[in-house]
């Protein structure tokens, strides 16, 4: 089974407790697996107000949605290729 987490992390030190100024968070969601590896990810950066899915297998590009981002990240993993690929 896998789960999502989410919490606000630095774009520059990519820790969620630190001194960098708060203008440079970003909020991350994290999928990880039964053994608490990160297998995906989704983050949301503000200006370009869009999220953005990761995987071993690829990038989601420019999402409206988080829940649709974390879909398209979930679909990836499942089928082991990037959601541009058939």
């Amino acid at each position: 089974m896998t789960t999502w987490s989410a919490d606000t992390v630095c774009a520059v030190c990519g820790e969620s407790k630190c001194d960098c100024s708060a203008d440079l968070r970003r909020v991350e969601w994290s999928l990880r697996n039964d053994m608490g590896a990160q297998i995906g990810i989704v983050q949301y950066f503000a200006g370009s107000e869009r999220w953005y899915g990761n995987s071993v297998h690829g990038r989601t590009g420019p999402v409206d949605d988080v829940e649709v981002c974390k879909a398209k990240v979930e679909r990836m993993i499942e089928t082991g290729r990037a959601t541009h690929e058939r």
